[in-house]
């Protein structure tokens, strides 16, 4: 992940577009327009300074970013808070049936999650 101003950005697309060809170009406006219409997610910088310094378990990290409880993001992958909670503390690794459910829960991938 790579954390830009919305300034650093802009300037990154303008020296883009004197250096790609029209192939890529396509497809960086493809990805710039896919965020403007929100099809594509962001994150806040903060969220993605938690996940970088690998401090905390991204499954903790994303799980407070949407807001929910282990209790409720339990019930969504349909395992038990305590679970949730030893997944999060580093004790247990999830099965992978249960990485993708915890995966699809918060809206991410699993590679957002490892």
């Amino acid at each position: 992940m790579v954390v830009l101003t919305k300034n650093e950005f802009t300037k990154l697309l303008e020296a883009a577009a004197h250096h790609q060809t029209a192939k890529e170009m396509a497809e960086i406006e493809e990805v710039v327009k896919g965020i403007r219409q929100g099809n594509i997610e962001t994150f806040p910088a903060e969220l993605v300074e938690r996940l970088v310094l690998g401090e905390e378990n991204p499954v903790r990290v994303f799980r407070e970013y949407r807001g929910l409880a282990v209790k409720d993001l339990a019930t969504a992958v349909g395992v038990s808070p305590q679970m949730i909670s030893q997944i999060e503390g580093g004790r247990k690794s999830p099965a992978l049936d249960t990485a993708k459910r915890i995966a699809a829960a918060l809206k991410v991938t699993l590679d957002d999650l490892a």
